[in-house]
């Protein structure tokens, strides 16, 4: 299975990749400033969509006003337009996507966070408001309000919401994520030191499946693009994965993310450190894949969030385990992006040597 991965890394332009279990990778490229999604066979073979089209994503259009900025061929899209926001799906997963963001975002208003308001939807979309703000994956040590604000609202909100509704998310199901990832990363010889890897996977997993914490509500896909700021209030993005699990999952999640942010600043010219400004921003500005972290800000945000885990429903060991999950993920992740190419060696190095915790 190298053929669709060798393949994959001599395409200029791709942005992000997915494996598939038939030995393809879908991916996303820009072509002239444009979002275009695609595919590679098991055999190398390429399949270029038309723009802001899709056989699987009936509702999606060129003539759909606004920039597409999410396109996942096969899965979904996402259109930014004017005041609005467009999430495109596969026909009869809209409706709960709708409804459980209309119910977060009242979970999120109790606590002073806000969530995304629904316009509409169909069998196929829907359509969102935009929430205002600057991710904080971006703007640089001008967040420091946001995090503190961030850590001190999630686990006071997490560990006090109705559960009722929320599918569960066990440490069972995050080790099945873990190792489809390696699984994948396995198949398609993504990485150097598998074995090594498959190692340190093995043990996380069988750490993950035993002596869970309390379910809380969980994001369950929380990292520092998914969280907006304005100024003064914070806003959460993507909540079509929220669920009851355990609080060292977002927190360890998060955690992970600013790790990464951190390397990857760390090997950027220093003018694109610490430039974003407070503005309006669209989604695809706010999970964008530049960062802002400075070595200083980096340790500062990482101090907050462990004040954060203390004041949690995590245990040391269950935060232990799902860190070294996510750091893990990823890796094999990222091994799917060509743009990781410049420091994702660095990133095993550093988080995932055999003596690292």
């Amino acid at each position: 299975m190298k053929t669709a991965l060798g393949t994959l890394f001599t395409l200029r332009g791709v942005e992000r990749a997915w494996p598939r279990d038939d030995g393809a990778v879908i991916f996303e490229r820009r072509d002239s400033d444009r979002l275009r999604a695609g595919r590679i066979g098991h055999d190398g073979g390429v399949e270029l969509l038309p723009y802001a089209s899709d056989p699987a994503l009936p509702e999606l259009s060129p003539s759909l006003p606004g920039r597409l900025v999410v396109h996942r061929m096969g899965r979904r899209a996402v259109v930014v337009g004017p005041g609005k926001v467009i999430k495109l799906v596969r026909p009869g997963r809209a409706q709960s996507i709708a409804e459980k963001t209309r119910a977060t975002a009242q979970v999120f208003s109790r606590y002073g966070l806000r969530g995304a308001n629904v316009i509409s939807s169909s069998a196929a979309n829907v359509v969102f408001t935009i929430l205002p703000g600057v991710s904080l994956r971006t703007v640089g040590d001008d967040a420091r309000k946001a995090w503190h604000q961030f850590c001190d609202t999630w686990p006071n909100m997490a560990a006090h919401t109705d559960l009722a509704d929320l599918t569960i998310h066990t440490g069972r199901d995050e080790a099945a994520v873990l190792h489809r990832w390696f699984s994948w990363a396995q198949a398609f010889h993504a990485l150097p030191e598998l074995p090594r890897l498959g190692r340190a996977v093995a043990q996380v997993c069988d750490a993950l499946q035993h002596h869970g914490d309390s379910l809380v509500f969980s994001h369950r896909d929380l990292h520092d693009g998914q969280i907006l700021w304005d100024g003064s209030t914070l806003g959460i993005l993507d909540v079509d994965t929220a669920c009851a699990a355990e609080a060292a999952l977002d927190l360890a999640n998060l955690r992970a993310h600013v790790e990464l942010g951190a390397l990857i600043s760390s090997n950027l010219p220093r003018p694109h450190i610490g430039s974003s400004r407070l503005s309006s921003s669209t989604p695809s500005q706010a999970s964008a894949a530049s960062h802002s972290y400075t070595p200083a800000f980096a340790t500062a945000v990482l101090d907050m969030l462990d004040n954060a885990v203390a004041r949690s429903a995590a245990t040391s060991a269950r935060f232990d385990a799902y860190l070294r999950s996510a750091r893990l993920r990823l890796a094999f992740v990222h091994a799917f992006r060509p743009p990781a190419q410049a420091w994702l060696p660095e990133w095993i190095d550093r988080y995932l040597r055999d003596d690292h915790r």
